[in-house]
């Protein structure tokens, strides 16, 4: 049978009710008994009690009053003592979730029948064999559906794997000819005799390889988050010096595009990963650069937690939020998306967060449950 018809034959668990055997509460057992045997077909009734309906299986009744003295200590006792609380579900649910909820239970009830009731009233008994069987297709299909997800789900793996590999081995590559060239032209420039022409070509050149140096130790940072690679190491550090340490990287890295930057800490001093931190602060100011041309970044350490607050200066928070939207650190993310994600990553790495700041401030908050000092 086809999904299409399943679903307009039967929409309501209680469209497969195929039994309504019950009993009261306060029937004795040998009644029941005799109840059984003029039911042979059926496994299970309702045990219907003033404030509930409970379940009785066929297969544990017997059971129980085979045990030596169980006929005998039963007999003419309330068959409530031997009732149970049974997988109860209201008459206009969803076949499909009932059979999602009674494959939950456990081993030795899996196969009981669901009590239907509607508003607390006793509807009738659903087998689970006729569950299954009028919903096979569905069941087929899903499993079907399924496995071929956990495939899709191994290829997207095994291929995300293999990506991060190329980017790791790319910027190994690419890191030692860049960190020369950086270094050569930095040498160059400082040349006092250096005509003022070469100098201007050779301060581009530099800005521009520092450029291409910072996207690949963001593509490689960025590759060892997600490999689970990158683990904090803390060491007792002094706020501020951290931190005028870690801005003065981040200036050197963005040469002239680098922000007037306004430094505050309160607190101190941490327990924190060092490099960490410093990662953190130039992946944001290299993120920010194009915003704004004054950041201020306010420092304070206090409760266990370090908040960075870093504060953009004429930025519209509209490109803010779409920079935040878009750090998804993928093979199409920009520059600045990937230093945000390498941001962020870092930040859950030592325990923290990365968020916008609350208007009308414009910036981005980094809270870190880094152990303090």
């Amino acid at each position: 049978m086809p999904p299409a018809a399943v679903s307009s034959a039967v929409r309501t668990i209680a469209d497969l009710v195929s039994s309504h055997l019950q009993v009261a509460g306060d029937e004795v057992v040998s009644r029941v008994a005799q109840k059984w045997e003029q039911h042979p077909a059926e496994d299970g009734m309702a045990v219907l009690e003033e404030t509930r309906v409970r379940y009785l299986s066929r297969t544990r009744f017997f059971h129980q009053l085979g045990k030596k003295f169980g006929y005998s200590l039963f007999e003419n006792r309330p068959v409530s003592l031997l009732a149970e609380d049974g997988s109860t579900v209201e008459a206009d649910m969803d076949p499909i979730e009932v059979i999602s909820l009674a494959s939950q239970r456990d081993a030795d009830r899996v196969f009981d029948h669901i009590l239907v009731l509607e508003g607390g009233r006793f509807v009738g008994l659903v087998s689970m064999r006729d569950l299954l069987v009028h919903h096979r297709t569905l069941l087929v299909t899903g499993v079907a559906e399924r496995a071929l997800l956990e495939e899709e789900n191994r290829v997207l793996g095994d291929r995300t794997r293999l990506q991060g590999q190329l980017v790791g081995n790319l910027t190994r590559e690419l890191r030692a000819p860049v960190n020369t060239m950086v270094a050569l032209a930095r040498s160059l420039v400082a040349d006092p005799e250096l005509p003022g022409g070469h100098r201007r070509a050779l301060e581009a050149i530099t800005s521009r390889a520092a450029d291409v140096l910072g996207f690949v130790n963001d593509l490689t940072d960025l590759a060892r988050l997600e490999s689970g690679r990158f683990e904090p190491v803390a060491e007792l550090s002094p706020l501020e010096p951290l931190l005028q340490e870690a801005l003065a990287e981040a200036e050197t890295q963005l040469g002239a595009r680098a922000p007037a930057i306004a430094l505050s800490t309160e607190g101190g001093p941490v327990r924190i990963d060092v490099e960490f931190l410093r990662r953190i602060v130039g992946s944001l100011l290299g993120a920010s650069a194009h915003l704004s041309g004054q950041i201020a970044l306010r420092a304070r350490a206090s409760d266990g937690r370090l908040e960075l607050r870093f504060t953009l200066a004429g930025a519209e928070p509209e490109a803010l939020q779409i920079l935040l939207s878009r750090d998804r650190g993928g093979m199409h993310s920009s520059g600045p998306e990937i230093r945000i994600a390498v941001a962020r990553g870092l930040a859950a790495r030592l325990g923290g967060t990365l968020d916008a700041l609350a208007p009308p401030e414009v910036g981005f908050a980094v809270r870190l449950a880094a152990p303090l000092a």
